[in-house]
């Protein structure tokens, strides 16, 4: 992709028009937020049966 295209409008049915930059930057955060919740998981989960 180069530089001049991250200012280009995407639309999307969840968050409206973004820019690219933006959309970029909410999937990442995203992303990172429910990798902090399966880290969470990881540590502090168990399994129970029974």
């Amino acid at each position: 992709m180069i530089q001049e295209n991250w200012a280009d409008i995407v639309v999307t049915k969840e968050f409206g028009r973004k820019s690219k930059a933006e959309a970029l930057g909410r999937i990442t955060t995203h992303t990172a937020y429910h990798a902090g919740q399966l880290a969470l998981i990881l540590k502090y989960g168990e399994i129970r049966l029974g």
